[in-house]
């Protein structure tokens, strides 16, 4: 978090835009009781005035726009409201009367026509105010959940950036897979956390020698509101879906807060405080009660300014902490290590700092290599437009994904809300979205976790030589909670030497559905096409266009079609594609490479001969592709010198094929 910020506590607005109506030429009908109306009569008539209309109804009423007369049947009325009614609906004949959408507008229009009443409505159906549909009054605020491309603010009111449209973590899609669950625990490691805010209530582990709140939302005696911080994160990680006024990435998740960073100021001071001794209790914690990830939006600065300079100078050479990083690498196999860059503005490749250092390669203070721990990932900040915000660290070799961490609206203590920056807000976006990996996966290792995120991050629009990290993208929710879904999911007929490859492919997204049984049957031409196709959009990052006309006449696939307009099909006649026949290995090569030569015409400049007993059943027009693949050992042959150009490949082959050209070319 940086140091100044802006509190405005916007309940009044809420209010407003709960209140406030919204207005249309059109009567919108929302979802409804099928079968079912509401109306309510004018105040000024009698109740037997009311009783004698509603008789009247039980004998039908004239539907003009219908062409049928309509029963309206009372099922109840309401004390607490004069003159409302609920009504069924029934034919003539005494049926249940369904009406569709514009048969109900039509109903409700000629009711309202109606001198003596008031108005007239549909019974409307209503849910779980679930996020993935969410009307969350300040959902606005939550950029980084759905970036419009509008104009926002950071914590300091007049920092005012234009957003770029869809940048942002993909969180809703996400949601139509899972909002989380409450045995995935998320530990927070931090100033502490108001447990009681209104947006965590039933999902907070509650330990009072981990998590005083006594002294929450108090100032210490540095001027520091107690809880601050690590409220914010924690609203970011799991605010409540259908209460309050915002909304975490992980809306189900259990929290566990742990006070590592600041002690109440009506104390004394524990020197405990903010050392390597209070985060390593707070690994040991995690560990106890079963953590899954944790988060850590702390950090230490290692390196000093020279006067009169750019460059930085290390503190001290022994600077380190290796027993932290120990204690870290004890638990690499079960907890995901989740950590701030930093707001140093500098490249950690060249300025490291602890713990986000753990994450990558590094000299230790005697000189030898240090490995990075397979646990830890490190997040730098972006703002709304899709920029590495100018405060956050960054490096192309130390710094894995970033996430949004400027104007970042969350929970603040004693039930508020506020606006911060930093990369201590990113990080808590990744901690989230890990929770919802774990929720769909619940045996997925957090380098698993870390391997998925880097790869499937949407690049960053600015990423540059000077801006870095590993991925060059934001996190991208929904093709992370789609791809860890994927490594649970029960693969039925698929080889068990394969079963590794394809379930690796199905995280990649490189697997259509149309393939995804039956895996050791020959794989048609349609079928690979389609997995071609797929192959093309997941390493191009591009959709191929579907030409206008359809050159074949014994197919209209969609995906045919994609292929044949980049150049990688051209049929088995000028007019015929046979979609049903089985395709040949030397057939799949070729489509290989003409993919490759669609994705970047450089790929295949070089030529390779092909040696192999039975190069003579080669066809010419395959020798080239042939070629080029058993150079890349992507096509490696049947043993005894044979490549079987003319043998036909399983499903579970060409997946496997696809997947190494993939993991060679990406």
């Amino acid at each position: 978090m940086k140091n100044k910020f802006r509190r405005i506590i916007s309940i009044c607005l809420m209010i407003a835009m709960v209140i406030l109506p919204t207005f249309g030429q059109d009567k919108q009908v929302m979802a409804y009781v099928e079968d079912e109306i509401f109306i309510r009569f004018k105040s000024d008539l009698s109740l037997n005035e009311m009783n004698q209309i509603l008789l009247s109804f039980k004998e039908g009423i004239w539907v003009e726009d219908l062409k049928q007369k309509v029963v309206l049947d009372k099922k109840q009325d309401y004390d607490i409201l004069k003159g409302l009614y609920l009504l069924d609906l029934k034919t003539v004949s005494g049926a249940s009367l369904i009406l569709d959408r514009q048969s109900m507008g039509l109903l409700l229009d000629t009711l309202e026509k109606n001198d003596f009443i008031d108005y007239a409505q549909a019974n409307y159906i209503y849910d779980k105010r679930r996020s993935i549909d969410t009307d969350v009054e300040d959902f606005y605020e939550l950029w980084g959940f759905e970036n419009d491309g509008s104009i926002r603010v950071g914590q300091d009111y007049y920092d005012e950036r234009q957003g770029l449209q869809g940048m942002d973590i993909n969180i809703k899609k996400a949601w139509e897979i899972t909002l989380g669950s409450e045995e995935v625990i998320v530990l927070i490691a931090d100033d502490g956390m108001d447990s009681n805010h209104l947006e965590f209530e039933g999902r907070v582990i509650q330990n009072d020698l981990l998590n005083p709140l006594d002294h929450i939302g108090k100032e210490d005696e540095f001027g520091e509101i107690i809880g601050s911080h690590g409220t914010h994160v924690a609203g970011t990680i799991g605010a409540s879906h259908d209460s309050g006024f915002i909304v975490g990435v992980a809306p189900l998740t259990t929290l566990l807060p742990i006070n590592i960073l600041m002690h109440p100021s009506e104390t004394e001071l524990n020197e405990a405080y903010k050392t390597s001794d209070t985060a390593i209790t707070s690994v040991a914690v995690a560990k106890e009660y079963g953590v899954k990830v944790m988060n850590n939006s702390w950090g230490s600065e290692r390196w000093e300014l020279l006067e009169d300079s750019d460059e930085k100078i290390l503190v001290d050479d022994w600077d380190y902490d290796l027993v932290l990083r120990d204690v870290i690498k004890s638990v690499e196999d079960d907890i995901l290590y989740v950590v701030a860059a930093g707001n140093d503005g500098h490249d950690n490749d060249l300025y490291p700092s602890v713990p986000d250092m753990f994450g990558s390669q590094r000299t230790g203070p005697d000189g030898e290599i240090l490995e990075a721990l397979e646990n830890v990932i490190s997040v730098a900040a972006i703002d709304n437009s899709g920029m590495i915000a100018e405060y956050s660290n960054y490096g192309q070799q130390s710094v894995h994904i970033s996430a949004p961490g400027w104007g970042i609206y969350s929970s603040y203590p004693l039930d508020e809300y506020t606006w911060l920056d930093g990369t201590s807000m990113a990080a808590p976006m990744v901690s989230g979205v890990a929770a919802l990996m774990y929720a769909v996966a619940p045996d997925i290792s957090p380098k698993e976790i870390i391997d998925i995120m880097v790869r499937t991050g949407t690049p960053l629009p600015y990423a540059n030589d000077y801006y870095k990290t590993i991925s060059d993208g934001i996190i991208n929710a929904y093709e992370a909670v789609k791809a860890a879904q994927s490594l649970s999911l029960e693969l039925v007929g698929v080889s068990s030497w394969a079963e590794p490859e394809v379930r690796s492919a199905i995280s990649y997204n490189l697997v259509t559905d149309n393939i995804m049984d039956a895996y050791q049957e020959n794989i048609s031409r349609k079928d690979f096409a389609k997995l071609i196709v797929r192959f093309y959009e997941v390493l191009s990052q591009e959709t191929p266009p579907i030409p206008l006309v359809n050159p074949f006449n014994d197919t209209e696939d969609p995906d045919i079609l994609k292929a044949y307009a980049l150049n990688i099909i051209k049929g088995v006649s000028e007019n015929t594609f046979s979609p049903d026949a089985f395709i040949s290995r030397q057939e799949m090569a070729v489509m290989f490479y003409r993919t490759l030569s669609a994705i970047d015409s450089n790929l295949n400049q070089t030529t390779y001969e092909v040696e192999s007993e039975d190069q003579d059943l080669i066809a010419s027009w395959s020798m080239e592709a042939l070629g080029f693949m058993a150079h890349h050992e992507i096509i490696k042959g049947v043993g005894n010198n044979r490549i079987d150009p003319l043998g036909l490949s399983s499903k579970e082959v060409a997946i496997l094929l696809v997947l190494r050209t993939f993991l060679k070319f990406k």
